[in-house]
């Protein structure tokens, strides 16, 4: 069988969906197609009408975190919140495993410097680079 037959049976040549808006955290308009009414990887996205540059952006709900890479979403993150020393230290999680090594960690929208960070009981994580490379019930050494 001719797989061009066989890839545009499988891979639709339109998106599928309707149209969708969300509204970024800065007041900018998302869209996208989506079955779902969710915005998720691999979708195709413009903001404000345009393809998006490439970097993080963050909706208006402060909970959904998505990164954008020529005008696709390739990963899709859920924000937790912890309180430390009186101030919040928010990690980019995934929605299916949590947070863990690799995830990013900042503070005020600022990579968390290096060291070991207690988030709550039994959650501790080292950090370098703004990036989680270590995480332990205990506290983890230096």
């Amino acid at each position: 069988m001719d797989n061009d037959i066989i890839d545009g049976f499988l891979v639709p040549k339109k998106p599928s969906g309707r149209l969708r808006t969300r509204w970024l955290d800065d007041g900018r308009m998302v869209e996208f197609h989506s079955v779902s009414n969710t915005l998720g990887v691999d979708h195709k996205l413009t903001l404000d009408g345009e393809t998006p540059p490439d970097g993080r952006y963050t909706l208006n709900d402060d909970v959904t975190r998505f990164e954008v890479i020529k005008g696709l979403v390739t990963h899709e993150y859920f924000i937790e919140t912890y309180e430390h020393n009186g101030s919040d230290i928010m990690v980019d999680c995934s929605r299916i495993s949590g947070y863990g090594r690799s995830c990013h960690i900042y503070k005020e929208d600022e990579p968390l410097p290096d060291g070991v960070y207690k988030l709550k009981r039994f959650k501790w994580v080292k950090v370098v680079d703004g990036v989680i490379v270590q995480t332990g019930l205990f506290k983890i050494a230096t």
